[in-house]
């Protein structure tokens, strides 16, 4: 019988970035609501050209264009995601 010492390595993502667009609107608008300087007129008086807030959190010109950095393998990055996106989305 011959034996081998064989090493299996298993690569792992170190991190994911998930667009901002890509998480749920219903949880953006939870962790933006969370926050008193994300009403929308506080947002019109930095924002003047601002029309909604659907704009503010789906414009590449506002949060739109952000992606959240997930870190760690791959399986936790995705169970943040699904368990925590509420809490990840808070600014």
């Amino acid at each position: 019988m011959i034996e081998t010492d064989q090493t299996y390595t298993t690569r792992s993502k170190d991190s994911e970035d998930i667009p901002l667009t890509d998480i749920e609107d219903n949880i953006v608008q939870t962790a933006i609501a969370r926050n008193p300087f994300f009403r929308f007129a506080s947002l019109k008086q930095y924002f003047p050209q601002l029309k909604s807030m659907r704009e503010f959190r789906n414009s590449d010109n506002f949060l739109g264009g952000l992606k959240i950095t997930f870190k760690g393998n791959f399986s936790q990055c995705e169970t943040k995601l699904q368990k925590n996106s509420e809490h990840v989305a808070i600014f």
